[in-house]
C-alpha cells in the first residue's frame, strides 16, 4: 500500500498496465523473468530513495527558513518586538509544520513519530551550532527555545 501512496500522481490504468506486464513477461519469455526481477526491485530502491532525498531536501529547506525568522526577529531593536516571545512563535510555527508533514507521509504512527523527529533533530542541530556564534542575550532566547523544541507539540 506505502507504495501506491508514493505514486499518487500515477493513473490507476498505467499501475494496472505496469503490472499486467510485469507479470506476463516472464511468463511469456522465461529468460526474461531474472531482469524483470531485478528492474522491479531497483525501480523500488530508486523511488525509496527519491522520497528520502526529497524529504531531507524539504526538511533543511524548512529548517533555514525558520532560522532565517528567527535571525530576523533577533536582529531587530529590543523595544520593537518582544526577542523571545517571536522567537517561540517561529518554534512553534516549525513544529506544526514537522507535525503536518509527518501526519501527511507517515505511514503509521511509529513512522509519523520518527518523520516528525527528524524534522525536530534538524532544527535542534541547527540551533546548537550556531548557538556559540550569538551574543549573550540572544544565545539565552535560542537556548529556552531549544528547550521548548524538545517538548512534544
Amino acid at each position: 500500500m506505502a507504495i501506491f501512496d508514493e505514486l499518487n500522481g500515477t493513473s490507476a490504468v498505467t499501475l494496472a498496465g505496469f503490472g499486467l506486464l510485469t507479470v506476463a513477461l516472464p511468463v511469456v519469455f522465461p529468460q526474461l523473468r531474472p531482469a524483470v526481477k531485478q528492474a522491479i526491485k531497483l525501480g523500488i530502491t530508486l523511488l525509496t530513495e527519491a522520497n528520502a532525498e526529497a524529504e531531507a531536501e524539504l526538511i533543511e529547506s524548512l529548517v533555514e527558513t525558520t532560522l532565517s525568522l528567527i535571525d530576523q526577529d533577533l536582529a531587530a531593536p529590543p523595544d520593537d518586538s518582544p526577542h523571545p516571545q517571536a522567537v517561540l512563535q517561529r518554534v512553534h510555527a516549525f513544529k506544526r509544520k514537522a507535525q503536518a508533514r509527518a501526519q501527511r507521509w507517515g505511514a503509521d504512527e511509529p513512522d509519523r513519530r520518527r518523520r516528525y523527529h527528524r524534522h525536530v533533530a534538524a532544527l535542534e542541530s541547527a540551533i546548537a551550532a550556531r548557538g556559540p556564534t550569538r551574543h549573550p542575550r540572544d544565545r539565552q532566547i535560542i537556548e529556552t527555545a531549544f528547550a521548548d523544541l524538545a517538548e512534544g507539540i
